[in-house]
């Protein structure tokens, strides 16, 4: 309310300086219409964003005065003081007051020489009392104090306003409805064929007048009547009143001085905006009557004058003709004189309403330094460091739940610039919160090395040394192509214990996936032919301060359309310490289980695969298309060091070029059996109903009766899929419609079947109907026509088009001759493979 309060009234005061400055330069009606911004603004309360050049930034002063003097009681304690109180009486008795693990840690420290009151002082700084109290302590207190409490200077002030609302519509009522049944009781219908509305005549009404909400009427003098051209301007008059829809205005003005009847500055408001109506209707009546009329016009309201000012009361909700005599010199000045309009004024008249409305209808932008408004949390890290935690309060951390559910602190857009340029990529030096959003784990002890430091500045050149303990993980035909990315221990662990509060010694084998050890130089390494950063933006869209001192962020990155990401940290000294980072996040709960069911990246070292994964990294319209080097991906666990009979039937297919390339990588053994047991759970089909197209790029083992390949590092479909939309289809089946992480852009809908234990997939495929996207156009011109189909001549893509087979056609021109030509593309994965590209003849 004090902030309405506070913009409403800067916004009339704003309106009556630019009504006086404007007044002869501007049309009326433009003038007239600014009042509805005030009356918007009354009756809207609330604000629309929040701005640096808000009214409320330099006012918050003020509003925090207000609402410390809305909480103060009328008298006698506060409600905060009488609480404490109550509470003091409680612990001074001895008894138990808290739960048992804080009553068990606060009579330790008093066992330990340390004053009670200091004990207990600290308990209650650092906890909330309901949140650690005995339910029938908490209970009684509140008893005690609700009884003693007294009302406070707000709640006394809520009171007398809706005293004073309820008094002002009962007067608004009386005034409107006597002024009825007066113009009903001797009034008299008088046809005027002109007139869109009922005209009627009634001799005890000083002036003429529109009256009605519903169905307004037109109500004349009988002088009007008998004379036709004052009949005339009185009609014209009138029915322009009704086309600007000032008889709904009025009751809106009078809406708002019902509601801010305390206000003097809203009466004031409604007080000139009546004027500016009438000024305004006579303005348009005039160009209706022509300029011949305007000194007729003008005696025709000099011979209504009135020295009383009804029924022109501001809280009727008729149109009067007439006003008092001071009111009319005004009107008549513009009537008798046509003042001049300039449009270079009515610009700036515009263009000044515009940064009013914006500084008077957003809120307060909290400074990044600052503090949110009627709010203690700081909205900056605090420079101590938090963990030295109390000895007295038991601490929350991510794999312990506290006792009772915090409270947050919400702070709309406190922060929000500090951790949105915290979480920006930076081409220049590497940001590591950057890179700790690019994965999810619930515990930093789940963190993957590779996916942290992928993004270090590099790449660097090996030692002699390092390149021979890496020929013993890699062929050299690999190590030609990729290049090295050096890892030193010393700066890992400076990294993971400032950003995640560990060390390499706490983390797990599987945290050093694609990552090599070389002992020569005492670091790790990982090889590829590129640091293999794909640049994301993450826009972060609100900040919380819980209880337990954490801080929780909500995020949105570009690679994602649906789901919201939340990362949690604490503060730690100046930096923040980050506890967990939870992706995808849905509120509806049937997108949040087909996000579970198909989310989970499958690890090469994870006891069992999320097949659902792998089988949407492929489209199909059918299983029997599948790609199984795909599907099973990074194999099996367990399954990853072949026998001596095994690489004697591979001797043959490591040494051609190809497959040297693919032996750089890791061996993965794909056993028949395993492979029959997910492709049943799956798809419902077995290795037997399968083209022999699906076997491409496997190898047959037949000592071990397995299939085989060699990749390098993460392999298969691991990006994340976001359901938007789930749809029942008459015999059964469900398709989910969801987005890839890779191409956010693109919707893919995929067909499930429901089995006794799941669903079985029956067909994975674009979205029918997927338009074009200039994302993807700019993709499909980046990645294809320049970089591998005409990497010495460029080409220009000109338009694109999907087909239900899944292939995309993209028509380009060649930029050099201009010459055009068709490109068809086919996903395979996360990637587009090339079908064919022909050249126009």
């Amino acid at each position: 309310m004090k902030e309405i309060l506070i913009t409403s009234s800067v916004l009339i005061l704003a309106i009556i300086l630019l009504r006086f400055l404007f007044r002869n330069k501007v049309s009326r009606q433009l003038i007239y219409g600014a009042w509805l911004l005030v009356a918007l603004r009354l009756l809207i309360p609330v604000q629309f964003g929040n701005l640096n050049f808000s009214v409320l930034t330099p006012a918050k002063p003020v509003t925090n005065i207000i609402t410390d003097i809305a909480q103060r009681p009328v008298s006698g304690p506060s409600r905060e003081e009488a609480y404490s109180n109550a509470l003091r009486d409680y612990l001074s008795q001895g008894s138990p007051v808290f739960i048992p693990e804080v009553q068990e840690q606060v009579e330790s420290q008093i066992q330990h020489g340390r004053p009670e009151q200091e004990v207990y002082d600290e308990v209650l700084e650092t906890n909330k009392p309901e949140s650690i109290l005995l339910p029938e302590i908490s209970q009684e207190i509140e008893t005690k104090v609700s009884q003693t409490a007294v009302p406070t200077v707000g709640q006394i002030a809520l009171a007398i306003w809706v005293a004073g609302m309820a008094a002002m519509a009962g007067w608004f009522a009386f005034v409107n409805l006597t002024f009825r049944r007066k113009l009903r009781a001797s009034a008299k219908a008088f046809d005027l064929p002109e007139s869109k509305v009922p005209v009627k005549v009634n001799p005890v009404l000083t002036s003429p007048c529109l009256f009605g909400l519903w169905k307004p009427t037109v109500y004349m003098t009988p002088g009007c009547v008998d004379n036709a051209q004052t009949r005339h301007h009185v009609l014209t008059h009138e029915l322009t009143h009704l086309h600007h829809r000032d008889h709904i205005w009025s009751w809106v003005r009078c809406l708002c001085l019902c509601i801010y009847w305390f206000n003097p500055l809203v009466w004031v408001a409604a007080s000139l905006s009546r004027r500016d109506c009438e000024l305004a209707c006579d303005e348009a009546a005039l160009k209706k009557l022509g300029e011949g009329e305007r000194l007729a016009y003008g005696k025709t309201l000099l011979d209504m004058v009135s020295s009383v000012p009804a029924p022109g009361q501001l809280l009727e909700t008729a149109t009067a003709m007439h006003e008092t005599k001071k009111q009319l010199k005004e009107r008549m000045k513009c009537i008798v004189k046509k003042p001049k309009v300039f449009l270079t004024a009515a610009i700036i008249l515009l263009v000044v309403l515009t940064v009013i409305t914006g500084c008077t209808f957003s809120g307060a932008l909290d400074a990044p330094n600052g503090t949110a408004p009627g709010n203690t949390q700081p909205t900056t890290a605090p420079t101590t460091s938090t963990t030295t935690q109390p000895t007295t309060v038991p601490t929350t951390t991510t794999t312990t739940p506290p006792t009772t559910v915090p409270t947050t602190t919400t702070v709309p857009n406190a922060d929000v610039a500090t951790f949105q340029e915290l979480f920006t990529y930076n081409e220049e030096e590497r940001n590591p919160y950057y890179f700790a959003l690019g994965f999810e784990f619930t515990d930093p002890k789940e963190i993957g090395l590779y996916d942290f430091f992928r993004g270090s500045l590099g790449p660097d050149t090996a030692t002699d040394a390092e390149m021979e303990e890496l020929k013993q993980h890699y062929s050299e035909n690999w190590l030609e192509k990729a290049k090295l990315y050096r890892l030193p221990k010393n700066k890992m662990n400076a990294e993971l214990q400032r950003y995640f509060g560990i060390s390499l010694e706490d983390l797990p084998d599987t945290a050093y996936r694609n990552l090599t050890y070389l002992e020569s130089s005492d670091c790790y390494c990982f090889v590829d032919t590129t640091s293999n950063v794909y640049v994301k933006n993450y826009e972060v869209q609100s900040v919380e301060y819980q209880d337990d001192g954490t801080v929780k962020v909500e995020y949105i990155s570009s690679a994602s359309t649906v789901g919201k990401h939340i990362v949690m940290l604490k503060p730690n000294g100046g930096d923040f310490q980050i506890l967990s980072n939870k992706w995808f996040v849905f509120d509806d709960p049937e997108l949040a289980f087909f996000h579970e069911m198909f989310h989970g990246i499958s690890m090469p070292d994870r006891e069992t695969r999320n097949y659902y994964n792998y089988a949407l990294g492929q489209e199909y319209a059918s299983p029997m298309e599948l790609n199984l080097r795909n599907f099973f991906g990074n194999g099996f666990k367990g399954e990853k060091t072949a026998t001596q009979a095994e690489l004697t039937e591979l001797k043959p297919y490591l040494e051609n070029s190809f497959w040297g390339y693919a032996g750089a990588g890791d061996f993965h053994r794909l056993p028949k059996d395993k492979m029959e047991e997910e492709l049943q759970k799956c798809f419902g089909i077995s290795l037997a109903d399968l083209p022999e197209s699906a076997f491409a790029d496997l190898i047959y083992l037949e000592s071990t009766d397995s299939y085989c390949f060699y990749a390098t590092g993460m392999q298969g479909e691991t990006n994340h899929f976001e359901p938007k939309a789930v749809e029942y289809r008459n015999g059964g089946t469900v398709q989910v419609i969801y987005s890839k992480f890779a191409y956010p852009k693109w919707d893919f809908v995929v067909t499930l079947q429901p089995t006794d234990n799941g669903y079985q997939i029956l067909s994975n495929t674009y979205l029918p109907g997927t338009t074009e996207d200039p994302e993807v156009m700019r993709y499909v011109d980046n990645a294809f026509l320049k970089v591998e189909s005409f990497a010495s001549d460029p080409a220009k893509a000109l338009s694109m088009e999907f087909h239900d087979d899944n292939r995309i056609s993209v028509r380009y021109a060649l930029e050099s001759t201009g010459r055009k030509g068709t490109l068809i593309l086919k996903p395979q994965g996360v990637s587009l493979v090339i079908i064919s590209n022909t050249l126009d003849s």
